[in-house]
């Protein structure tokens, strides 16, 4: 699962720590340090595997991003028979006016996602993910790609026609949003929360 809470207990955990600048390292220490909101310091932490009760202490793998909400999802199925919309708000923030930007997305999850430019994306790396690079923004994405407004915000969306195989029913899509400077290093400048929906009959 995905999820988020205080961490408690004893046991130790890995996390991968996204700095601001860009850096990324494995660090294994006491979950008990960690507090899983990142309260005061603008981050989330997102897990991969199990939990014990409201805690997280027997999770294996941690990951800290340190853009948390800046995607988010107004919706939680796309129906296949109706058709439906899913709109996306990416605000990476005025640091990023200008800069160009991409949607991508993954039909095997968010954890434990891959890196890329010294950066985690939080999405597992698969035929989508790769369609989602090569054919940036193309449909069933609509202003998925492109540069960013002066505020650093974009509304991109997914849209399906009426009457899709119901054969797509349960798959779910995951969506993160990355922005980027071609001409600056590192490349990336933000990578965002991952958000996801699944498709309905």
């Amino acid at each position: 699962m995905i999820g988020g809470g205080t961490v408690s207990g004893s046991p130790s955990a890995t996390a991968i720590l996204l700095e601001a600048d860009g850096s990324a390292s494995p660090t294994s220490f006491p979950v008990s340090m960690v507090n899983a909101t990142g309260a005061g310091t603008g981050r989330k932490a997102y897990f991969a595997g199990g939990s014990d009760g409201t805690t997280f202490a027997t999770l294996p793998q941690m990951f800290v991003y340190t853009n948390p909400d800046v995607l988010t999802l107004d919706t939680v199925d796309v129906s296949l028979s109706v058709g439906g919309k899913a709109n996306f708000d990416f605000l990476a923030g005025p640091a990023d006016a200008g800069k160009s930007f991409v949607l991508l997305y993954s039909a095997s999850g968010t954890a434990p996602g891959f890196f890329f430019d010294g950066q985690l994306i939080p999405l597992n790396f698969d035929s989508q993910v790769i369609k989602s690079m090569v054919n940036q923004g193309a449909p069933p994405l609509y202003n998925a790609a492109g540069l960013l407004g002066p505020d650093g915000h974009v509304q991109p969306y997914f849209e399906i026609p009426p009457g899709l195989s119901p054969v797509l029913a349960g798959i779910t899509l995951s969506f993160a949003a990355v922005s980027f400077d071609l001409t600056s290093t590192p490349l990336l400048s933000t990578v965002s929360n991952p958000q996801s929906f699944i498709f309905t009959p």
